[in-house]
């Protein structure tokens, strides 16, 4: 038995993974292998019979990415340049996460996190980066979430059709998805992709697939009565329309403000046979913002007590024990702490405010790269894939507040939220004059194989 990134995995299996782990570097393309990475993170999420499976494929399919396109980069003679602002900023906090493990509560932990999330910051700040070398390049990982999407919700109509009426008298739905609130925001991050393709496709069978799909991720968005995939979505495509039809704001009105108010107002009735509390209000958690409000005050006095450095990297759910005096696989299967649902409290408990700095430093970065784009008047498929990339990281980045994620890798919205943010830095540095010692920097021949 050995454990690879805390899953235990018999012999047999570790030698399947390591064999498709070779066929995948030698055998698929870089795009390829990254639709495989996502689309079985997503699974690793689901209830599905296939779940267990994905929790053991996740970790060699980002590894794979790393080592493929560290590859198909050097069979050019290209040595990869990092950008130069945010992931400067992410180099010095993985080597504060690294170094945690100094102070930590459990060093094995903390090195395993820390490892695990290096190789999620060098799939997506190194290998991806350098091979986003045109507007083409940008746009195929668009084609790859628009085909991820495609998947999943295809795969969630056909389960909400094998049952519908079950599925819409419950107050929530939740479909594949552990919970109501995982499928609120896969619909949030994968709506602006639909909305790409809708805008980008050149046929008219492409369009009408396309808005097929949105339909589907809507339907699927209010059934999960998700007050942080609403909201999201809301921001998210309220951005990314008003950039676009600035001077048809209408638009914004009929696409997001009409269904969220619709949404608010007559939630409560849906599916249902007596008017009852509203999917979406739900007044009963809205007080105390479903059991968040005590738990952050928690961790606030966590905080109080290790300010500066933290309790170590990734020991946030075990800081309230005190210790963690168990193995790693012992520690991430059997010792359940507590879940402080906020990515900054989180960050704060674990690496302290140094490392909440750090991170705050990177966000704003990245805000001030997207406003940018926010208040270009370009119309080029360059800054509309930009500014759909910046309002899926706008959406996610407000939703790190309510939910701990972004340095979980082996869930999705992580490698999601950072790979957003990395794309719309990208468009920035290709697009303004601003950015073109950098951009200057990082030209070279295309990539040999993606």
């Amino acid at each position: 038995m050995f454990v690879i990134f805390g899953e235990r995995v018999p012999l047999p299996v570790a030698v399947m993974l390591l064999g498709a782990f070779v066929l995948m570097v030698t055998a698929l393309r870089l795009r390829t292998i990254l639709f495989l990475a996502i689309a079985t993170l997503l699974l690793s999420t689901l209830t599905t019979e296939l779940t267990a499976t994905a929790r053991l494929a996740r970790w060699p399919f980002l590894v794979a990415l790393v080592v493929k396109g560290a590859a198909s980069g050097l069979a050019t003679g290209f040595l990869p340049r990092p950008m130069r602002g945010p992931q400067r900023i992410l180099i010095l906090f993985t080597i504060l996460a690294v170094a945690s493990a100094a102070w930590s509560i459990s060093a094995p932990i903390t090195l395993a996190q820390a490892g695990m999330t290096i190789v999620m910051f060098m799939a997506v700040f190194l290998v991806l980066w350098n091979n986003w070398r045109t507007t083409e390049d940008i746009q195929d990982i668009c084609v790859v979430l628009y085909r991820v999407a495609a998947l999943l919700f295809v795969a969630e109509f056909v389960q909400l059709a094998s049952d519908p009426a079950a599925a819409i008298s419950r107050s929530r739905y939740a479909g594949l998805f552990n919970n109501p609130n995982g499928l609120g925001l896969a619909a949030t991050f994968f709506l602006p992709f639909v909305y790409w393709r809708y805008r980008t496709v050149p046929t008219f069978a492409g369009k009408v697939a396309a808005a097929i799909l949105a339909g589907m991720v809507v339907t699927a968005l209010v059934l999960s009565g998700s007050r942080s995939g609403l909201l999201g979505t809301a921001v998210c495509m309220g951005y990314i329309l008003t950039q676009i039809h600035r001077s048809r704001m209408v638009l914004v009105v009929l696409f997001v403000l009409v269904p969220l108010g619709t949404f608010v107002l007559f939630g409560e009735t849906i599916g249902r046979t007596e008017i009852e509390e509203s999917r979406l209000v739900r007044r009963e958690s809205l007080a105390n913002l479903s059991d968040r409000l005590p738990l952050w005050e928690q961790g606030l006095a966590l905080v109080a007590e290790r300010p500066l450095l933290g309790y170590g990297f990734g020991m946030s759910r075990f800081a309230d024990i005190g210790a963690v005096d168990t193995t790693i696989q012992q520690a991430l299967y059997y010792v359940r702490g507590i879940n402080y649902h906020s990515t900054h409290l989180q960050a704060a408990i674990e690496v302290g405010i140094v490392g909440l700095g750090l991170f705050w430093a990177y966000s704003i970065l990245m805000l001030r790269y997207g406003f940018r784009l926010f208040f270009d008047s370009d119309r080029s498929a360059l800054h509309l894939t930009g500014v759909v990339y910046f309002g899926v990281f706008l959406a996610l980045f407000g939703d790190s507040f309510v939910h701990g994620w972004a340095f979980s890798p082996g869930n999705p919205n992580a490698i999601l939220f950072w790979l957003t943010g990395a794309a719309a830095a990208r468009v920035y540095s290709m697009r303004y004059p601003a950015a073109r010692e950098d951009a200057a920097e990082d030209a070279c021949p295309p990539a040999a194989d993606r």
